[in-house]
């Protein structure tokens, strides 16, 4: 029964997201997101040709961690934290909110029996969770590394962090897609 109150929990907090204009809005709003990230990459690629920490899908080590924030120097570092607390602060929540609205459309449609398939809402949410968290320590760690220290617990804490945000997206993502399919065979099925 407690799973079932959360389920209704998570249908009633995404139903209002899980509509056209608000996926629209949501789009546009990682569009622009997006666009800016694109930019402030770019000014900070002309100082050092280092990829942030955030970006690394495949994951780092500690050693990996600090030696690239060492080698983006001190203004690469300012870049990279101004990204960390402006955009950075924004995009987890506006990816979140829209791949869970994507799911509970496609929820909307099919009609799901039972509680679990409402918690495929929450998968994004959790990715933004761990985006959060990864983003604070990032920034522990640049304002470590720019003071001298090596904060190498933070930065596996971090590597953690980054590992887990990058493969609930994919679940997240891969999630929606399928839900969306079932959406398409229904959709096919009423056409005939």
């Amino acid at each position: 029964m407690e799973m079932d109150a959360l389920s209704d929990a998570i249908a009633r907090w995404i139903a209002p997201l899980a509509t056209a204009p608000a996926v629209g809005i949501l789009t546009g709003v990682l569009v622009v997101l997006a666009a800016a990230f694109f930019v402030m990459g770019s000014r900070r690629l002309r100082h050092t040709p280092e990829r942030t920490l955030d970006r690394r899908q495949e994951g780092y080590t500690a050693e990996l961690a600090l030696g690239a924030l060492e080698r983006m120097g001190p203004l690469g570092r300012r870049l990279y934290l101004v990204q960390e607390v402006t955009l950075d602060l924004l995009f987890p929540a506006a990816y979140a909110l829209w791949l869970a609205a994507l799911t509970g459309m496609a929820l909307g449609y099919l009609h799901p029996r039972g509680w679990w398939p409402w918690l495929a809402c929450a998968v994004p949410v959790l990715a933004a969770v761990f985006d959060y968290l990864e983003n604070a320590l990032v920034v522990t760690l640049l304002l470590g590394v720019g003071r001298g220290s090596r904060p190498a617990g933070a930065a596996r804490a971090a590597a953690f962090a980054t590992r887990a945000k990058w493969r609930l997206c994919y679940a997240s993502l891969a999630i929606s897609a399928a839900l969306w399919g079932g959406v398409l065979v229904d959709w096919m099925r009423d056409i005939r």
